[in-house]
């Protein structure tokens, strides 16, 4: 949905203002009424008719991401679930595993998927001869 300018804005409230007929106005600058009314509420309530700062998305429960930097190459572990009680112990906030993952990839850090490295078992074959 564009963002309506705040001149049109302007200009329908001052209409608004001067007739006194919500319908008329709506009709005359080709919007909802909800959109009026919004409009209406918010210069009452802010006295200005600007675009107000959308509060959309997730907040993200790491926001320094220097200090998590920091904190993530000082730091002694060997996979992402022992950073875990560790990033809970420094920073005195939960975080779940998921966002631990994909926070230490966007920094661009690899994680370990094994502890220790696992040598392929070879079998040896006693080969006798029969005769």
């Amino acid at each position: 949905m564009p963002v309506l300018s705040t001149d049109l804005r302007t200009r329908a409230i001052e209409t608004y203002e001067r007739t006194g007929n919500k319908s008329q106005v709506c009709r005359t600058f080709n919007i909802a009424r909800s959109t009026l009314d919004h409009w209406i509420k918010l210069k009452s309530e802010t006295g200005s008719l600007d675009q107000q700062a959308w509060g959309r998305g997730r907040k993200h429960t790491i926001s320094d991401w220097d200090a998590f930097k920091a904190f993530v190459e000082q730091a002694s572990f060997d996979t992402i679930k022992q950073l875990v009680p560790l990033y809970e112990q420094h920073f005195g906030k939960p975080i779940d595993y998921e966002c631990l993952r994909t926070s230490v990839h966007r920094l661009g850090l690899t994680h370990k998927k094994r502890v220790s490295h696992t040598a392929k078992l070879t079998m040896s074959v006693n080969v006798s001869s029969g005769g």
